[in-house]
């Protein structure tokens, strides 16, 4: 059974795909930074358990801070900081295993489309309001 890892798995995007992947029997961890998790992780001060990369098969990385305030210098800093420093550990953690992943999927968004439920959005819609 293939083992996949998912950092970012309380936002919208990562509960969805853990649904999918276990509705169709994959083994499912979620990286978490709650330190009550045995997949714990603190990208910040740079600390992972190697276990965690060395027993994936696949690792889907999905983290970052959310996108959903009036971005001000300071977020903005906050927005890119969450997506480098994690990315980086986890890259930096895959080269050093003794046993990578297959396959690493990695996605970050810093776009911002407003609320327009009534539009189908994509990567060429026009920016929203903010």
């Amino acid at each position: 059974m293939m083992k996949i890892t998912i950092t970012g798995s309380s936002g919208y995007l990562g509960r969805e795909i853990i649904r999918f992947l276990e509705k169709n029997k994959f083994i499912v961890n979620s990286i978490k930074r709650k330190k009550d998790n045995s997949y714990f992780w603190d990208p910040e001060n740079k600390k992972i358990n190697n276990e965690i990369i060395d027993n994936s098969d696949v690792i889907i990385n999905l983290n970052g801070a959310k996108i959903i305030q009036p971005f001000r210098r300071k977020k903005l800093s906050k927005i890119i900081s969450s997506r480098i420093k994690p990315t980086r550990l986890l890259f930096e953690t895959i080269k050093k295993s003794n046993s990578p992943p297959k396959l690493i999927i990695s996605a970050s968004a810093t776009g911002f489309y407003g609320n327009r439920p009534n539009e189908i959005i994509d990567e060429k819609s026009p920016k929203g309001r903010g």
